[in-house]
């Protein structure tokens, strides 16, 4: 099974997002930023999009690796997500054949996600403002959730992103 990986999320904390990514055997890894990113991710094997949104990814990932199988969206920020945390969602996904095997934590169920193949045309048709949890509560039925409570520090939307990055300024 091929899956690729798209980090979301900006400078800082990527490497160690990209890396977790890298050793639970995703490929290709794609992430997006500017020349921060780009120094980051210096020597691995990741591709970087200009843009920054999940369908400009999904279609870098698609365009180097056409017969992906599965995609994995996850945040970089904070960067509290393992590889081991991935393999379980991968795990978890070639058992059940769920079309999407989300992370549950404090009561919800979001990212790290993994989204089947039959899910890349919604994820495709994105608009950049849209937050990804909102296509895992589409498809509420068709997830199969694994416990991940690491997972909760992670950032879940653009606004929660936008915040964090404005106080870092």
């Amino acid at each position: 099974m091929t899956i690729c990986a798209i980090v979301i999320g900006g400078a800082g904390n990527v490497r160690k997002a990209a890396l977790a990514a890298l050793a639970a055997l995703c490929r290709p890894v794609v992430t997006w930023g500017r020349d921060d990113t780009r120094r980051e991710l210096a020597g691995l094997p990741v591709d970087v999009v200009e843009h920054e949104s999940i369908p400009d990814a999904l279609r870098s990932a698609l365009a180097s690796t056409p017969h992906v199988d599965a995609a994995l969206l996850l945040r970089a920020d904070p960067p509290s997500v393992t590889a081991a945390d991935l393999s379980r969602l991968f795990a978890r996904f070639r058992s059940s054949h769920a079309a999407i095997v989300a992370a549950a934590y404090e009561r919800t169920v979001g990212l790290p996600a993994l989204f089947g193949r039959s899910m890349f045309s919604e994820l495709l048709g994105l608009a950049p403002e849209t937050d990804v949890k909102s296509v895992i509560a589409a498809h509420s039925r068709e997830v199969a959730a694994v416990p991940l409570p690491r997972a909760a520090s992670q950032i879940e939307s653009a606004e929660e992103f936008a915040m964090l990055r404005g106080r870092e300024a």
